[in-house]
């Protein structure tokens, strides 16, 4: 199963030290506008994700010059990564997006596009039976004091059951 992560993700899981689990667990695409935005600006797993490139565990995707389905209201007011990635998804080069950025996340609810963020990841973990319980939870607590989430997607998260992730699954 193929994952296209966005910067935002990409940190976040990184922050968590779940990036190479998440690399295990799925083929990682970025579009080409992703790593250079987390290895230009020397964000947090900028040299991580510069090493998964480097052992071919991480995928980078050139923009595309065409558009492969007729841009939605919204699509354009998106970052650069968040516009290629999802991009990158209706052209078919991955099965979900993996967003935590707000305005991508309700474009892809909009309009229909499967994806998770990284508060997920934990809960996915759990479900392949890969990992503990208890570091199941800790990277929960972790992705969680991470990233910027509101209390709804955290009681959803929490709460989300092994049905809800069936898709996304490995």
């Amino acid at each position: 199963m193929t994952a296209l992560v966005d910067a935002s993700s990409a940190i976040i899981l990184c922050k968590a030290n779940l990036h190479l689990i998440v690399s295990e667990m799925y083929n990682v695409v970025m579009s080409k506008s992703v790593y250079d935005e987390i290895t230009g600006n020397f964000y947090p797993g900028a040299e991580e994700y510069q090493q998964l490139l480097a052992d071919n565990r991480v995928t980078i995707q050139a923009p595309l010059t065409t558009t492969h389905r007729p841009i939605s209201h919204g699509l354009h007011n998106l970052g650069q990564g968040e516009h290629d990635i999802i991009q990158l998804y209706y052209a078919g080069y991955g099965d979900f997006i993996m967003t935590d950025d707000g305005a991508a996340a309700r474009y892809c609810k909009r309009e229909q596009v499967r994806f998770i963020n990284s508060l997920l990841i934990p809960m996915i973990i759990k479900c392949t039976g890969k990992q503990s319980d208890a570091y199941c939870r800790a990277a929960f607590n972790k992705v969680m004091n991470t990233g910027r989430y509101s209390r709804w997607v955290i009681n959803f998260a929490e709460k989300c059951k092994r049905e809800e992730l069936s898709f996304f699954l490995p």
